[in-house]
């Protein structure tokens, strides 16, 4: 609901301001298995330092990547499309690390700072994996 508030907001804004925020409330629903996720501020990684991040690596998972979903469908879209996906489908993840250099190229005090991929690329470290399943049901 309050993401379609601030899509009406952000839509009647268009005339004179445009607003940033309402824009984020606002974003449309996108598949969420297809989606990568990595932390903002890096954490204890071993011996290192690192920022973490999940990102689909198999073939059906790629193709949910900025896909649309239906927000009218039920109480909870995202809820129910990873329901539906899960009955028929397995999906794979990678896990990856991006590990700090130094203070200048990689501060690990300043979460706001992107660390350079062409200086310290993400590698992965593990893949998870997850069968076809009843994703929401009580044993889960």
């Amino acid at each position: 609901m309050v993401s379609t508030i601030a899509r009406g907001a952000n839509e009647a804004l268009r005339v004179g301001v445009h607003s940033g925020a309402l824009d984020n409330l606002g974003h449309p629903y996108t598949h969420i298995l297809g989606e990568s996720f990595s932390s903002i501020a890096p954490i204890r990684y071993g011996g290192y330092v690192a920022k973490i991040a999940v990102v689909p690596s198999s073939d059906n998972l790629r193709a949910l990547t900025g896909r649309h979903i239906d927000e009218s469908h039920g109480f909870n879209p995202l809820e129910e499309a990873v329901r539906e996906f899960f009955k028929a489908n397995a999906a794979a993840w990678e896990v990856q690390v991006q590990l700090a250099l130094d203070s200048e190229a990689t501060p690990i005090e300043d979460a706001s700072k992107l660390w350079p991929e062409d200086q310290t690329a993400f590698q992965t470290v593990a893949t998870l994996t997850v069968p076809p399943q009843e994703s929401y049901s009580d044993a889960r």
